[in-house]
């Protein structure tokens, strides 16, 4: 028996179908449009880029009903999830796209940091997509005070993680055996920064 997985929401439909049994990172082909943008500005990203998983399609929804009122979706036809993903694979040359979505996280709101007078925004997603490439099981980036970055970090204590060659360095970092997640396995930010004491 084939078991299919689809990713989606009810606001957008089916978005992408793939065969559980390719045992694949991505979440298979895209149906209808997807793009993936900037979330701050929208912009367009080049392949290779992390971004916001953007979809429009014929079975989408129009928007939502609001104390009685109807309300559009902001970006127009365009539906944005809340969900960073990036591009598997190359457009063919017949115009018809052979790339596969893969999901990373959810969209959090960016992270001030204030380094050597400049104040940047950094999308979490981001700085816990290169500690695992460091080696980290799970990593949660959060607001620290004052413009800082905190990082939490679950690794195996046996590896030792070199924080330097990453392209931002947290200015705190914690290191625990296990993250605080849910019962789904997410992890639960809302208690990361208990981690860092006061």
């Amino acid at each position: 028996v084939n078991i299919l997985q689809n990713y989606g929401s009810t606001e957008t439909g089916n978005i992408c179908l793939q065969d559980l049994q390719a045992n694949n990172e991505n979440v298979g082909e895209c149906w209808g449009r997807v793009e993936l943008r900037e979330p701050l500005d929208g912009r367009l990203l080049p392949p290779g880029a992390l971004g916001e998983v953007c979809t429009t399609s014929p079975w989408i929804s129009e928007g939502y009903v609001r104390d009685g009122h109807f309300q559009r979706h902001y970006e127009g036809p365009w539906v944005r999830t809340g969900d960073a993903g990036r591009w598997e694979g190359q457009a063919s040359a017949a115009g018809s796209s052979l790339r596969q979505l893969v999901v990373m996280e959810r969209l959090r709101p960016p992270i001030r940091v204030n380094r050597g007078g400049w104040r940047l925004m950094v999308q979490p997603y981001e700085v816990e997509s290169s500690l695992k490439r460091l080696g980290a099981t799970k990593a949660a980036a959060l607001q620290g005070d004052l413009e800082t970055l905190w990082v939490a970090v679950e690794t195996d204590a046996a590896q030792a993680l070199d924080y330097s060659t990453l392209p931002l360095k947290p200015d705190r970092i914690v290191e625990i055996p296990q993250l605080p997640v849910s019962a789904a396995g997410k992890v639960l930010y809302s208690k990361i920064k208990d981690l860092f004491g006061s």
